[in-house]
């Protein structure tokens, strides 16, 4: 009974409801919301779905590293993703999901991601420093058991998390896509 696990750092709460209606319908999808409690719970019908687990965290609202390990702790078995609140979550990922879930392939998957005006942002090329993106990676929750979003030299930037991801899986076990399974910066 595997699960994909989809991660957003409440921040922009303007987009909630259509980062929401985005995301499939199905329930081996859990989405885990992060917010402080200082700011108010946003009225959204999202929080009537039971797919969704919102964590009241106190901390501030800026400190995205305490805000993604809380719901990080909490994901078991399957595949994850970060979503930023500016995200759509594109079909795509999910169809790679469902297609990798039932093997054996424990790793990373990288694909295409788009821009808000359509145009290709990233291209699924091996990653570099600097190089990958919250939007574009699929992974195994086998990596939160090694890596973990820390305050590093580069701050917390999601190309150091993820570079860590890709050490740990190796080349051998990334999975390089040519759809696209993001929309970054879809609702500006």
């Amino acid at each position: 009974n595997l699960m994909l696990h989809i991660q957003t750092i409440l921040y922009r709460y303007e987009n909630i409801d259509k980062v929401y209606e985005s995301i499939p319908k199905h329930e081996d999808i859990t989405w885990h919301i992060s917010k402080v409690k200082s700011r108010k719970t946003p009225e959204s019908k999202i929080w009537e779905d039971k797919r969704v687990v919102l964590y009241d965290i106190d901390c501030k609202d800026n400190d995205f590293i305490v805000k993604r390990n809380t719901s990080f702790n909490e994901m078991k078995e399957g595949w994850f993703c970060l979503l930023d609140d500016d995200n759509t979550f594109h079909n795509h990922m999910y169809e790679v999901y469902q297609k990798y879930k039932d093997t054996d392939f424990k790793g990373m998957i990288i694909g295409q991601q788009n821009s808000s005006n359509n145009n290709l942002r990233l291209d699924a090329n091996y990653p570099s420093p600097g190089w990958i993106d919250t939007g574009n990676v699929l992974c195994h929750t086998t990596a939160l058991e090694t890596n973990k979003w820390s305050k590093g030299s580069s701050g917390p930037r999601d190309f150091t998390f993820w570079n860590n991801c890709f050490k740990l899986f190796k080349r051998q076990n990334t999975i390089l896509l040519k759809e696209v399974i993001s929309n970054y910066n879809a609702l500006r």
